[in-house]
């Protein structure tokens, strides 16, 4: 056994590492003997197996759903100032196709300008598909 000189006030590497390795020598009962392996019940296998397949159909979902609302086209619009007596209908009726919803164009406008009511105010600029 190599015996380290201590010096009050001044530690250097070698009186260190002896009192930690003569800390852990002191004190090997208390350490276990042999590390025990934790192993898993038939049911928390099961369980762990169901809240990883939850997990992986909650991803695809969200991956999945993200990729199929958005829509990436372009669309040419052009901007006009509503005048006084103007309503969301008349611009409607300019960009239905003949034999179409006025009313799903109705919405579609509001959706474009970001509309809460068909109602205009003169003087409101609003965005319309070009026909």
């Amino acid at each position: 056994m190599s015996i380290a000189m201590y010096t009050p006030g001044r530690m250097d590497r070698t009186t260190s590492r002896t009192r930690y390795v003569n800390s852990v020598v002191r004190n090997k009962e208390k350490l276990p003997a042999k590390v025990s392996k934790t192993t898993l019940t038939t049911k928390g296998k099961i369980i762990i197996a169901l809240l990883a397949v939850s997990v992986g159909v909650i991803g695809s979902n969200v991956i999945g759903t993200s990729s199929s609302h958005t829509d990436m086209s372009v669309q040419e619009v052009t901007s006009y100032t509503v005048r006084p007596g103007d309503n969301l209908w008349t611009y409607a009726q300019m960009v239905t196709p003949e034999g179409g919803d006025v009313s799903y164009s109705v919405d579609r406008l509001m959706k474009l300008n970001n509309l809460n009511t068909p109602v205009l105010q003169a003087g409101q600029r609003i965005v319309v598909p070009k026909c």
